[in-house]
């Protein structure tokens, strides 16, 4: 199949809506199926699943994805689970069935992004804004698989708390973690005597920082809110409201050991400070990760539930996948054993490929049903228009989702993978982005669509209003034509 079918297979595969879908559901008027972007036209989604359940399967799909803190329920989460509501994801966290965290802690080169100097800073990192930090979302039972990954991952982490930029109230967080282990907020506060605020600013950086985990997700939640309620500003402290989400009802908050502690360096010069850097770099191209072949046979199980197809490019995805050439020995006595097939699946796209057999059927019975899976979304007024092609369906996605698969598909385009970017695709294959709040279009657009596609590129559905631009009677727009 092309890879634009493979884009389309993989919409369906997790549950990603269509702008036109979301348009449905939000009137609430019932149609026909639309193709791909319908759960039950994939055989292992039920559409009949409660919404918890059926976040369960999708979590499952997503199992070690890291993205940006504020992405996961900004965008990925609630574009596979119609009416999401949070309170189910602290339930699978509380459950023990899900955990969250920063597996990857800052890398020392970012410390002089940061403005540390050569004083006190020397050889600290200074974590980010918590919310562009790089959370994953893991199951419990293979937490240990992205913790192994992180831990041989490229660069030079910050291993321990003593090699962050902390302040005061974070380093007194964290050692006090340390010695009672997982505490609630208030016995946290009450055994430090730190103000709330402290606490709560000391707590983001820890998170940040990849020190510390909670219970529920409501803690990433709640940290997520006070940061846009410091940056909004405008109520001083008196005024200060508590949010829907408060760090109070996060649950215990616990020291996330992703990385083992790093033994105290002496200061050495700086020529010998190059030789050791040069010599890790070389040791890591050698060394293989810590994974046995029991958990690479459940990290290969991992990949081929979430692609389907498992290839070489398709691992550029992935934010702590070993080498290729460490997976393919094991991929090709899978293939002996009978337990995956090998062969040529996706066109254009080089080297091996390996799936499940009943992926491989899946695949082709899409790609021979995907001319014909759209007629019946016509409505009889309109048949003698456009009872000769399918309506288009357009999926929009953020730049950080796994699925944006814009540079397989268009080699030559590059979108950085920031909360703030979006790609649209119609039919599999991307038409427009939007980069730093600029529209950029990927081919020959008509002036009367342009308004459309934009609005459906900050997924806003296609309804009648965006749908008379393309008459040419123009609505009235914003302050930007982008946003």
């Amino acid at each position: 199949v092309s890879i634009q079918t493979f884009t389309r297979f993989l919409f369906t595969r997790h549950q990603v809506q269509s702008i036109q879908q979301a348009d449905r559901d939000a009137r609430s008027r019932p149609t026909g199926p639309t193709g791909y972007a319908e759960p039950r036209a994939e055989p292992r989604a039920n559409s009949r699943l409660d919404g918890q359940t059926r976040l369960q399967s999708v979590l499952g799909l997503l199992d070690g994805i890291t993205t940006a803190a504020v992405s996961w329920e900004g965008d990925l989460l609630p574009a596979r689970v119609p009416d999401y509501d949070p309170a189910w994801l602290d339930d699978l966290c509380i459950s023990g069935r899900a955990a969250w965290g920063r597996l990857s802690p800052p890398l020392k080169s970012a410390g002089l992004k940061q403005g540390l100097g050569h004083g006190q800073g020397r050889g600290k990192v200074r974590a980010g804004p918590i919310r562009s930090s790089p959370i994953t979302l893991s199951s419990r039972q293979n937490l240990d698989l992205w913790q192994a990954l992180a831990a041989g991952q490229q660069g030079e982490p910050a291993r321990t708390e003593d090699q962050l930029a902390l302040s005061s109230a974070a380093r007194r967080t964290a050692e006090d973690l340390q010695t009672h282990g997982a505490s609630f907020f208030d016995q946290i506060q009450q055994r430090t005597g730190l103000l709330q605020s402290q606490l709560e600013s000391g707590l983001a950086e820890l998170v940040g920082g990849g020190c510390i985990t909670s219970d529920s997700f409501t803690g990433l939640r709640a940290l997520l809110s006070l940061g846009q309620q410091s940056k909004g500003g405008g109520h001083g402290r008196r005024g200060r409201r508590r949010g829907m989400f408060g760090v109070q009802d996060a649950g215990r908050w616990s020291l996330l050991r992703s990385l083992p502690k790093a033994k105290p360096q002496a200061e050495d010069g700086p020529q010998q400070d190059n030789s050791k850097k040069q010599d890790s770099k070389h040791l890591k191209n050698t060394i293989e990760p810590p994974l046995n072949e029991e958990q690479l046979e459940r990290l290969l199980a991992v990949y081929l539930q979430r692609w389907g197809v498992l290839f070489r490019r398709l691992l550029e995805r992935e934010s702590f996948a070993p080498p290729w050439r460490v997976l393919l020995p094991l991929l090709r006595r899978m293939e002996l054993r009978g337990v995956l097939r090998g062969g040529r699946f996706i066109a254009g796209v080089g080297g091996e490929q390996f799936a499940y057999s009943d992926t491989v059927g899946h695949l082709r019975s899409f790609s021979s049903g995907s001319n014909n899976c759209f007629n019946d979304s016509r409505n009889n007024s309109s048949a003698s228009a456009s009872a000769t092609a399918p309506a288009a369906q357009y999926v929009s996605l953020a730049a950080s989702d796994p699925l944006n698969l814009i540079g397989l598909i268009m080699p030559q385009q590059r979108l950085p993978r920031l909360a703030q970017n979006r790609v649209l695709f119609r039919d599999g294959v991307p038409v427009a982005m939007l980069v730093s709040e600029k529209t950029v279009f990927l081919g020959p657009v008509a002036e009367e669509d342009r308004w459309p596609l934009q609005q459906a590129l900050v997924k806003q559905p296609l309804t009648a209003k965006n749908r008379a631009a393309r008459k040419g009677i123009a609505p009235p727009r914003p302050r930007s034509s982008a946003r």
